[in-house]
């Protein structure tokens, strides 16, 4: 019964006040309210439309002929309020309340005790505490309270032969009346006490609903990022193993074949500066994983010092520019200020690492065009920026270019060497260094890196 009851409150939901059933799974208590009003609505409706037929025989065989109309009424409104699609909630709450009022008062009119009109005004006291709220119920029991103890007086005089005090004395009335008020109080009381702690309850439910969620989903989080860690690391323990690898390879190698007696000075030469470019190889990655380390552990120190940035950019062109020719790429410094020696307290070697490490990225990624480098003024700060024409970045890995060992992914199908450590390196030490570092890029046409220091500048210069 229970079952066939909800499949046709949730045809009622869906077909009548056209909301989705699958709308109906919230738990707060407003829905809770307007699910109970529109189960009673149905529920008075049905059963309702089986007691009409009765009570209308009762009242004409009993020449009762006002009861049969109300009831009429009271029917009528009952089916408007739960078919209409245009009334609001409240409204309909409303009305509902008003009906069950007035169907109350023509029953102690005409039936006296020996009719549920008492039954009916304890109803809608407690469900005006269900609908609406203690407040709203605390009314209604005022409200009962004047028709109960005002209606025989007040309608004495209108009504031929009241049946009030049929079965009571005006004393009896007025005792019982006090008692049933009192007993109607506790009652809104006791269901406002349960109503305000399901409310609670509720709150706290979706408060721990909410928690597990979030602990759900950083559990996923952390899950994702513990398995891209792994993943990083063997993919760093490979290219690694590759790297350290790969040069001792060829020293070894080398210079085993260095101890051959009939070797020419040319070939002699040509193996030692094979072996001369494995071992700077070798000592790059080793510094690499030096710096990294110390960076992790905190003992990084700064050691601000009277910099010269123009003379610091020509010596980055000078280390790298035969790199670059080799590569058949044209690599030139961008000083906006030639007429000045401008001079700023930083770490030297820290920005020079730091420059060293994008223009060595710059050039391992860029085969053809060229690479320029540089600064720029801007207000209290300096920027800095080397500008590639190489394969450019891909939107997705923009975000975590500057992460450790991002370079040893091995998604990465292109074999360029590498630890992947020093775009890493750089971001650290220009955060060390009061700044900030990021990148614009685009696949296929290149990348600007840029990053900026504070200008502190070492004594006061027309700039």
């Amino acid at each position: 019964m229970t079952q066939i009851f909800k499949n046709i409150r949730n045809r009622y939901y869906e077909k009548i006040i056209c909301i989705p059933n699958h709308l109906y799974e919230r738990k707060d208590l407003s829905f809770l309210r307007n699910d109970l009003f529109f189960s009673i609505l149905l529920i008075t409706f049905l059963f309702g439309i089986l007691a009409y037929i009765p009570s209308v025989f009762f009242s004409v065989e009993h020449e009762k002929y006002a009861i049969g109309i109300i009831d009429t009424i009271a029917i009528a409104t009952i089916t408007y309020i739960t078919f209409s699609r245009k009334l609001s909630i409240t409204t309909k709450k409303i009305i509902f309340v008003v009906n069950a009022y007035i169907l109350a008062i023509v029953l102690f009119i005409y039936l006296g005790t020996k009719g549920p009109a008492t039954i009916v005004l304890f109803s809608i006291s407690l469900l005006s505490t269900l609908f609406f709220s203690k407040r709203v119920g605390l009314i209604s029991v005022a409200i009962n309270a004047a028709v109960y103890f005002s209606l025989p007086f007040t309608i004495n005089n209108l009504i031929p032969r009241p049946n009030f005090f049929n079965d009571l004395t005006v004393n009896a009335w007025l005792i019982i009346g006090f008692n049933l008020i009192i007993f109607n109080t506790i009652l809104v009381i006791a269901i406002s006490f349960l109503v305000d702690h399901l409310e609670s309850l509720i709150i706290n439910e979706k408060e721990l609903q909410n928690q597990l969620k979030k602990e759900r989903e950083d559990l996923i989080v952390a899950k994702q990022r513990a398995e891209e860690s792994d993943k990083l690391k063997s993919a760093f323990l490979a290219n690694m193993s590759h790297e350290i690898r790969t040069p001792m390879n060829g020293i070894l190698g080398f210079l085993d074949l260095l101890q051959q007696p009939d070797l020419s000075e040319a070939t002699k030469s040509k193996y030692i500066h094979i072996v001369n470019k494995s071992a700077e190889r070798l000592m790059n990655t080793i510094n690499d994983l030096i710096d990294i380390s110390k960076i992790e552990a905190g003992e990084i120190n700064i050691v601000n010092t009277e910099t010269d940035i123009d003379k610091l950019l020509i010596e980055l062109y000078n280390f790298y520019n035969p790199q670059a020719i080799k590569k058949g790429i044209t690599l030139f410094p961008s000083i906006p200020y030639s007429n000045l020696e401008l001079k700023i307290y930083t770490d030297n070697q820290k920005l020079y690492a730091i420059l060293s490490n994008l223009i060595k990225n710059a050039l391992k990624f860029t085969d053809e065009g060229n690479i320029c480098f540089g600064y720029l003024l801007k207000d209290n700060i300096i920027e800095f920026f080397v500008k590639d024409t190489g394969i450019g970045i891909p939107k997705d890995r923009q975000d975590v270019i500057f992460n450790r060992f991002v370079q040893a992914d091995l998604s990465d199908k292109r074999a360029f060497q590498g630890s992947g450590l020093g775009l890493s390196i750089a971001k650290a030490y220009v955060e060390l260094l009061g700044g900030k570092i990021w990148v614009e890029s685009e696949e296929g046409v290149g990348s600007v890196f840029k990053f900026t220091i504070p200008l502190i500048l070492s004594k006061p210069q027309n700039i």
